[in-house]
């Protein structure tokens, strides 16, 4: 609760900024753009500010407002400001700033790292944040998986990136439970090919699952490929010459051979697809790199 209601005028210099609020891209013509409307209608919304210790220099810490406080101090005029009384530990301050920046629209990233700050020290389960933050169980889940995604895939999401070249946050929903290299091959598609949410999925449907299951086969035949490549070239020399068998052994064992070459020829075949199939995915990759 806001013990003190009443606003003040004070100094942007007497005034620093909370480094560990959520925000970190701030954009700069924002803030120009701010500073225009507040020298023609001036500020309407006051900024909110807790008092530091005495002796601290500057003497107050900002709460919310740190995009008005830069565009007065741009402007080169006081700060209106409600200094806080009730604000004393920094989970708490952090808290207030996460509420009050979302307005001002948090990126996704940033999103993410404030809600496993804030379980992180409330020490509640996401469920509780989602709560604490005023937002639906199902967006903090959404949300905190961004943290699975590989470092390359965010930086992919960073706001300094010209929008042709960003990965949508509706796209990278889709990837965390893909494997580091499976997230980077997407993202980098996602972008490319510039792909909507749907077509995004429909492409994992159809090419993401293919992929993986095309790792997963190239892993079950490697055993089978083996035996077979030791194999092969005596088993289908031996088949195309029926006679020796007829010679050395009974039609029941020709048969079991003969049998044991199909199985063989089979599994080489089927491990000769998927590697053609990984080789197609590989080539397809480097093209998109």
């Amino acid at each position: 609760m806001i013990e003190s209601v009443s606003s003040q005028k004070i100094p942007c210099a007497d005034i620093r900024r909370f480094e560990e609020q959520p925000r970190k891209h701030i954009c700069p013509k924002k803030i120009e753009s701010l500073a225009r409307s507040i020298k023609e209608i001036e500020q309407r919304k006051p900024i909110q500010v807790k008092v530091l210790p005495v002796g601290t220099k500057p003497p107050y810490e900002l709460i919310d407002g740190e995009r008005r406080w830069r565009a007065c101090a741009l402007l080169g005029i006081p700060v209106m400001a409600i200094v806080r009384n009730d604000v004393t530990e920094i989970k708490y301050q952090f808290l207030e700033s996460v509420l009050a920046n979302d307005q001002d629209r948090l990126t996704h990233l940033e999103r993410m790292e404030a809600i496993w700050r804030i379980k992180k020290d409330f020490d509640v389960s996401l469920e509780k944040v989602s709560v604490l933050i005023n937002k639906s169980f199902g967006w903090v889940l959404q949300h905190a998986a961004l943290s699975k995604l590989d470092p390359e895939v965010q930086d992919m999401m960073s706001e300094e990136r010209p929008p042709k070249e960003r990965l949508k946050y509706s796209n990278a929903i889709l990837l965390p439970k893909l494997s580091p290299e499976k997230q980077i091959y997407f993202a980098k598609l996602f972008i490319a090919e510039r792909l909507p949410k749907e077509d995004a999925i429909n492409l994992l449907k159809k090419t993401g699952n293919y992929y993986g299951k095309a790792q997963d086969e190239l892993a079950k035949y490697r055993f089978a490929l083996s035996q077979v490549v030791v194999r092969s070239d005596s088993l289908f020399k031996q088949r195309n010459s029926a006679k020796g068998f007829l010679t050395r052994g009974s039609q029941v064992e020709v048969q079991k051979y003969l049998d044991k070459m199909d199985r063989a020829a089979k599994n080489l075949a089927g491990a000769r697809e998927v590697l053609e199939r990984v080789w197609q995915s590989m080539q397809k990759e480097s093209k998109s790199a």
